[in-house]
This record gives structure tokens, C-alpha cells and sequence, in this order.
């Protein structure tokens, strides 16, 4: 079980760090940093009480 969501994360990261490959410097660094800005924007939604309207 543990394989098999260790496996399903590592896939979807391949993913969306391939859509910054053709950037200079884009994966992995750019793809973190727009992973975590929209985690962060996702939590400012969820705590501002917006996501829920």
C-alpha cells in the first residue's frame, strides 16, 4: 500500500514538473515553487472563508 501511493505521488510530481522542463532552470525549482504557492493560496481560501461560498 505504502509502494503504491509512494508510486502515485512520485508519478503525478514527474508530471507536473514536466510541464516546467522547457523553462531554464524549471524543474525542479520552478515547478516547487508554484506547487507550493498554490498550496499556499489554497490555504489563505480555505482560512479566509471564500472557498466555501
Amino acid at each position: 500500500m505504502l509502494y503504491t501511493i509512494e508510486s502515485a505521488l512520485r508519478d503525478c510530481w514527474h508530471v507536473w514538473s514536466g510541464l516546467f522542463a522547457p523553462l531554464p532552470y524549471g524543474d525542479p525549482y520552478l515547478a516547487g515553487a508554484a506547487l507550493t504557492a498554490i498550496i499556499l493560496f489554497l490555504c489563505m481560501l480555505i482560512v479566509s472563508g471564500r472557498a466555501r461560498s
